[in-house]
C-alpha cells in the first residue's frame, strides 16, 4: 500500500562542496553532544546516589533519559517530514541547550534527525564516508563522555550542562546561515512531504507506553520493593504485552485499510515483513545491550566494587570505548 512516503516531491537542489562539509561538521558536533550527555551522567551516578542517599532508584536517572530518547526519536522524525530537517534539528538543539530538564527531548531530536541527515544529504559516492562519520562520532562520544563525567564529578558541583551552550550555540548559528532552507535533506532525490494531520500520533502512544511499562517492570522486578510475583510487576509486564500487540495491530491496520492510506506511520508494517531490515534492527537491539553495559554498568562497578574514584572509573571505561575506534 502507498502511504505518505509517496506523497508529492518537493523541489530541492543538491548541497555540495564546502557547504556540505561545514554542515556535516556541525551535525557531527550536535550528534556528539547528544550522545555524550548520557555517558557523562552515567559516570556521575554513584556520586548522585551518595548525595541523595538513594542507590535503589538512581539508575532511573539514565533510564528516564533513555525512555525520553525513544519516545521522541520516532515522533521527531515524522515531524521533520512536516517541517523539514533543518528546522527540527535547530529546534532540538535549542531545547537541549536552553532547558536542562528537557535535555532528553532535545537530545533525542538531535540524535534521530542528524543520523538520517548524513545519508540523505550525501552524494552516492560519499555514502561510505557519511556512515564512517557517524561511527566515529559514536566511538568518540563513548571514549570522551565518561572522562568528562569523571572530571565533572570530581571537580564540579554542577551537572555539566553548562558545557553545552558554548559549543551548541555557535554550531546552531552556523547551521542556520549555512544550511539553505529550500534544500533541507536531499541529494537530488524526491523529498518526502507529510502534512501534520498525517502524522501517526495514535501509533506513537502505544509505542511509548509499551516501552515504559516494560522498562519499569523489568527494572523494579526482583527489587526490595517488588518481587517478580508482585501484582504490580505482573500487571506492568502484562500491560506491556497488550500494548505491543496493539502496536502491531495498528501497524497492520494502517498497511491494509485504504482509509489510512495517507497516514505517515510511526511503525511501518513493511519493516516488520522485510527480513533484511528486521535482521538489522534485531542485531542493533542485541548489540545495544553490550553498549549500555559499557556506558552505564561498568562505571558503577568500578566505583563500588573496585573502590575507584570517578576519574579512575572514567579512565578505564574510556579505554574500553576507545578501542572501538579501531
Amino acid at each position: 500500500m502507498q502511504h505518505a512516503e509517496d506523497a508529492r516531491p518537493a523541489q530541492t537542489k543538491e548541497i555540495a562542496g564546502w557547504r556540505l562539509a561545514v554542515i556535516f561538521f556541525c551535525l557531527s558536533i550536535l550528534l556528539l553532544l547528544s550522545l555524550m550527555d548520557e555517558t557523562i551522567v552515567a559516570t556521575a551516578l554513584v556520586a548522585i546516589s551518595i548525595e541523595f542517599n538513594n542507590f535503589q532508584t538512581s539508575l532511573w536517572i539514565v533510564l528516564g533519559y533513555t525512555l525520553t530518547y525513544l519516545g521522541f526519536a520516532v515522533l521527531s522524525y515524522r515531524l521533520a517530514d512536516v517541517y523539514g530537517r533543518r528546522l527540527v534539528v535547530l529546534f532540538g538543539a535549542f531545547i537541549f541547550t536552553a532547558f536542562s530538564t528537557l535535555q532528553g527531548v532535545g537530545g533525542s531530536i538531535m540524535y534521530s534527525i542528524t543520523i538520517i541527515c548524513f545519508p540523505e544529504m550525501s552524494p552516492v559516492r560519499l555514502l561510505p564516508l557519511a556512515s564512517s562519520i557517524i561511527g566515529i562520532v559514536l566511538a568518540i562520544s563513548g571514549a570522551v563522555g565518561p572522562a568528562l563525567g569523571g572530571v565533572i564529578t570530581s571537580h564540579s558541583s554542577g551537572d555539566g550542562s553548562w558545557m553545552n551552550p558554548p559549543v551548541a550555540v555557535p554550531t546552531m548559528l552556523v547551521l542556520y546561515f549555512i544550511w539553505p532552507a529550500d534544500t533541507e535533506q536531499t541529494r537530488g532525490t524526491n523529498l518526502i512531504h507529510v502534512e501534520l494531520s498525517q502524522v501517526d500520533f495514535v501509533g506513537a502512544a502505544p509505542l511509548l507506553l509499551f516501552t515504559t511499562a516494560l522498562t519499569v517492570g523489568c527494572q523494579e522486578g526482583g527489587s526490595r520493593a517488588y518481587s517478580w510475583s508482585s501484582p504490580v510487576i505482573v500487571a506492568l509486564l502484562a500491560i506491556s504485552g497488550i500494548l505491543f500487540v496493539a502496536l502491531l495491530a495498528w501497524a497492520f491496520a494502517l498497511d491494509r485499510l485504504t482509509y489510512f492510506k495517507d497516514t505517515a506511520e510511526i511503525l511501518p508494517w513493511r519493516i516488520l515483513t522485510d527480513r533484511i531490515l528486521l535482521s538489522a534492527i534485531t542485531t542493533t537491539l542485541l548489540t545495544g545491550f553490550t553498549g549500555l553495559l559499557l556506558v552505564i554498568q561498568l562505571p558503577i562497578y568500578f566505583q563500588i566494587v573496585n573502590v575507584l574514584s570517578a576519574v579512575e572509573s572514567a579512565t578505564y571505561t574510556s579505554k574500553l570505548k576507545y578501542r572501538s575506534l579501531y
